[in-house]
C-alpha cells in the first residue's frame, strides 16, 4: 500500500457504500474549554440590605473573572452592580460586593463568568 487516497468503492446498483464512524480523538486532543471556577461561596449567611458581602471563588485556573449582581423585578432582572477582577493564578480569590449593590430587600442573582464559565446562584437580601 503506497498510502495514497483511493476513490470510494462503487456498491451494487451503482451506490456509494456509507462512510465508517471515525473513532474518538484521543486524550490529548479535547477542545472543551478549560473549568475554571469549581466553588462560588457568598458570605454572610444572611446578607442584609445595604451590608457589604464577600465573595469566595475557587479557580482551578487563571482567568479575568466578572460578578454581575442583579435584582429580581416582578419577572426581570435590572442589575444593581458589576465589579471585575483578575485572578493571576489558580487557587482562592475574594472578591468584595457592594453595599450599594445590595441595598435593597429582595431576590438577588450573582452571574459570575470566570474565563469560560459562568455560575449563577440565586439569594436574597432581607
Amino acid at each position: 500500500d503506497d498510502g495514497a487516497a483511493k476513490p470510494p468503492a462503487t456498491g451494487v446498483g451503482g451506490s456509494t457504500p456509507q462512510p465508517q464512524p471515525q473513532p474518538a480523538p484521543g486524550r490529548g486532543t479535547t477542545t472543551r474549554p478549560i473549568q475554571r471556577l469549581t466553588a462560588l461561596t457568598l458570605t454572610p449567611r444572611t446578607l442584609r440590605a445595604g451590608k457589604p458581602a464577600t465573595l469566595t471563588l475557587r479557580l482551578t485556573a487563571p482567568a479575568n473573572v466578572k460578578v454581575t449582581i442583579a435584582r429580581r423585578k416582578g419577572r426581570r432582572w435590572t442589575t444593581t452592580g458589576t465589579t471585575t477582577k483578575t485572578a493571576s493564578a489558580a487557587g482562592i480569590l475574594t472578591i468584595k460586593l457592594p453595599a450599594k449593590a445590595l441595598r435593597t430587600r429582595g431576590t438577588h442573582r450573582l452571574t459570575v463568568t470566570a474565563g469560560t464559565t459562568t455560575a449563577k446562584r440565586t439569594f436574597r437580601v432581607k
